[in-house]
């Protein structure tokens, strides 16, 4: 996704542009706990899953090599109509991997060729439409090549007071997953709505509505729909204090629906111009819609530090646990994750970004139920953990004005507690682009 600037002749831009370095940290912290499934695979540039790096903080980790999306574009646009731009870019990737999933128990190494073509059309300073196909090619027959797609619409209307935004996001794709242990296909489709609206000068009122779909083939998909509203006080122009309450509903495709609710604290702090920190704290409570369910009580809790010691140099740092609905049946997955990222810029044509990252994905069970033998598996029950450690490295350099060579290096080992999800895969390659 490319960053959205606001109108910057209101005042209303202006009081929020103090509300939006204190929350920089914040909404880039969002986007690292938001994975499912853990996709092995890439995403398009700019696409599902990235990271506005460096402004929006840690890139979320969504496979063994995860492009970040490019730079906001000063260069003039290949046509424009009035409002109306157009930005075609073109990716290409060769990456060689070994220990990539294409079911339980057998993983294999292969060689990948990915071809993106997208399109951007730009409305104004404020919209943006996005689309990109991957075609990824697999050298080892036992993967399924695919054609995979992406698209994101995302804008706001903003007044002296207020800002609208919406975002709507579908993705398709056929990637090895985690999760699943498999080459899963996969359909998402994410909707946002938001609005803020600034009481005076210190207070503000925050509202959220999404609409999260997941349409796994052969796995528990499901539809959520919930809401999560701040009332956010300015403290000092470095300083946001806010309490936010939310419910949601979640109803899961041939398993239990649930309803939850939650409560959360809010702190973003600039405390220096270089150095910024977000936390955020609280409880969701899950009440599970069946017989034999029952409520479900887990923290959520989140930090997330981004440091600039120079003009050229970005570090970030974010620790976070959620829950979500598990794509494995029967299952709700509790996840806690660690990110560290650093953004160097080493020459004028030259940069390095470098990650590293733990997460724990704890499978917790959603009703009782009987096992071979006698037994009993109790609602509530932890019955597989997965342990995930993860490092990449990106090499990028510039060799025109909208060209870039990059060159790429995934490790990642995941541990598991069940038989046929552990794997230890090595992934380098190079990528090729274009954008107008």
């Amino acid at each position: 996704m490319r960053n959205i600037p606001q109108r910057k002749n209101s005042p209303a831009f202006r009081e929020r542009r103090v509300l939006g370095r204190t929350g920089a940290v914040w909404l880039g912290f969002l986007g690292v706990v938001a994975a499912q499934g853990q996709d092995f695979m890439t995403q398009p540039s700019g696409g599902a899953g990235s990271s506005a790096f460096p402004d929006g903080g840690i890139l979320q980790k969504n496979g063994i090599y995860q492009a970040p999306p490019a730079e906001p574009n000063s260069l003039p646009p290949f046509m424009h109509w009035g409002e109306l731009t157009l930005r075609p870019e073109l990716v290409y990737r060769f990456i060689a991997g070994d220990g990539i999933p294409v079911s339980t128990n057998r993983s294999y190494s292969t060689v990948i060729q990915e071809f993106s073509p997208g399109l951007i059309l730009g409305f104004g300073p404020s919209w943006d439409l996005q689309y990109t196909p991957t075609e990824r090619l697999y050298s080892n027959h036992n993967f399924v090549d695919g054609l995979d797609h992406y698209v994101d619409l995302r804008g706001n209307v903003t007044n002296q007071a207020t800002t609208l935004s919406l975002s709507q996001k579908y993705t398709h794709s056929l990637s090895p997953l985690l999760e699943t242990g498999a080459q899963t296909e996969t359909d998402t489709y994410d909707t946002e709505l938001g609005a803020v609206h600034l009481l005076n000068g210190e207070w503000s009122l925050e509202a959220g509505l999404s609409q999260n779909f997941r349409y796994p083939a052969r796995y528990q998909g499901y539809r959520d729909w919930s809401t999560l509203d701040w009332l956010a006080y300015q403290v000092t122009p470095r300083l946001n204090l806010a309490m936010g309450l939310g419910v949601g509903y979640t109803a899961v495709i041939d398993s239990v629906d649930s309803i939850y609710e939650q409560a959360q604290g809010r702190m973003n702090l600039r405390l220096t111009e270089r150095l910024s920190l977000g936390l955020n704290g609280g409880a969701q409570e899950r009440q599970l819609l069946s017989n034999g369910g029952g409520n479900l009580f887990n923290p959520i809790y989140g930090a997330s530090i981004l440091f600039a010691p120079g003009h050229d140099t970005v570090i970030s740092l974010g620790v976070s646990q959620v829950t979500t609905v598990s794509y494995v049946p029967g299952n709700l997955t509790e996840t806690t994750s660690l990110e560290l990222s650093l953004k160097q810029q080493i020459f004028e044509r030259v940069s390095l970004l470098l990650e590293g990252g733990y997460r724990q994905n704890s499978y917790v069970n959603e009703l009782r139920f009987a096992i071979a033998g006698g037994g009993i598996v109790d609602f509530g029950s932890v019955v597989r953990k997965d342990d995930t450690y993860s490092i990449s490295t990106r090499l990028v350099y510039s060799f025109s004005t909208r060209g870039t060579l990059a060159f790429l290096y995934r490790y990642r080992m995941n541990d598991s507690s069940q038989q046929g999800y552990a794997v230890t895969s090595n992934q380098v390659g190079i990528e090729l682009g274009y954008h107008y």
